[in-house]
């Protein structure tokens, strides 16, 4: 039991909220299945930073000048240019959930008309 609250994603009673505001309707689904994709992400982006910390920490022990060094300096570069990639598609996809959000909220209020209180009203 303790193992699925841990890897359980910590927004999923605020996209439960939604649901049961909106109502179930095919953009609350699009932004369900669309939520559930972000957790690869995040993970990808914790390893990385984690192959960060660790490769940054044993060339700082005094390896970086070795012949050891130069590959641990590849390695790192490699791992930043990772950590880039993964951090864009984290940001992208994040983006794109609350899109989805907003318009599972805001899309149905936004097509029933105005509501009044503009300038000519």
């Amino acid at each position: 039991m303790r193992e699925r609250r841990a890897t359980r994603p910590r927004r999923r009673p605020a996209g439960l909220a939604l649901e049961g505001r909106v109502g179930e309707s095919g953009a609350v689904e699009v932004h369900s299945q669309m939520a559930e994709r972000l957790l690869p992400w995040v993970i990808g982006l914790v390893v990385i930073a984690a192959g960060l910390f660790l490769m940054t920490w044993r060339a700082r022990r005094g390896q970086a000048g070795d012949a050891r060094g130069a590959v641990l300096r590849a390695v790192v570069l490699v791992l930043v240019v990772a950590s880039m990639v993964v951090s864009t598609g984290t940001i992208v996809q994040a983006v794109r959930i609350g899109h989805s959000g907003a318009t599972a909220v805001w899309g149905q209020t936004a097509s029933s008309g105005p509501v009044g209180g503009g300038v000519g009203d």
